[in-house]
């Protein structure tokens, strides 16, 4: 059975943002599929932000894992002053999340996750004298309160193309509808 997930929010310049993901079931412990989102107004330096992905997730008993590519256009223009940037970048990150109910006996699970970014070949937003580019490690615990309702606590460390990194505590509340 295909899968389709669509929305539209209030977005720039009294536009919209809008977007969607289809994906394809493959041998029923894969989900494969693509993903957009787009703008129906410009952003700040009159760019129109446009992002496409494809993933790939996929479970095998406790264990769930994700990984996404994306290629963006635009998506920064007009933030961190960067107005005549060209800001085309792509960016990947691979999730693992582990179920520890029939371990422990309590509605917690593990999560671990990689990302990295990287600007187009000369994309120097930052100034820093070196190409843009970022790496996150995350690893974290959620507890489920109720099946659409979970907090997650979680530890982010990122890199930046200088080599500086910083860590940062993220505690957050999901809710789903």
């Amino acid at each position: 059975m295909l899968e389709f997930n669509a929305f539209l929010v209030n977005g720039a310049d009294n536009g919209h943002a809008l977007g969607g993901r289809i994906g394809f079931p493959v041998a029923d412990i894969m989900v494969i599929g693509g993903s957009m989102y787009t703008q129906t107004s410009d952003n700040d330096s009159s760019a129109t932000p446009q992002v496409f992905g494809v993933d790939l997730q996929s479970s095998f008993g406790p264990a769930s894992f994700r990984f996404e590519f994306q290629q963006a256009s635009a998506a920064l223009d007009g933030d961190f002053n960067s107005f005549n940037a060209e800001t085309e970048h792509s960016g990947y990150y691979g999730q693992l999340d582990v179920e520890m109910d029939d371990l422990l006996g309590l509605p917690i699970f593990l999560i671990g996750r990689y990302d990295s970014w990287e600007g187009i070949q000369g994309m120097d937003v930052d100034e820093s004298g070196l190409d843009d580019a970022a790496t996150r490690i995350t690893a974290g615990m959620g507890y489920v309160i109720r099946e659409g309702f979970e907090v997650r606590f979680e530890l982010l460390t990122d890199s930046w193309e200088s080599g500086d990194a910083e860590s940062s505590i993220l505690i957050q509340t999901l809710v789903a509808f």
